[in-house]
């Protein structure tokens, strides 16, 4: 586990240094999906 998180963050270390740009449209992505989730999961709990 510690291995593939190891790589992950070098991973993201590596599309940070070569553009800042796709780093925050990656940044707004995964909270858009977190979001759409977290509203799938409210309104199955709720409805």
């Amino acid at each position: 586990m510690a291995n593939g998180v190891d790589c992950l963050l070098l991973l993201v270390m590596n599309i940070v240094s070569l553009s800042p740009i796709f780093f925050l449209l990656a940044i707004r992505l995964v909270r858009m999906t977190l979001l759409s989730y977290k509203t799938a999961w409210i309104e199955s709990v709720y409805l």
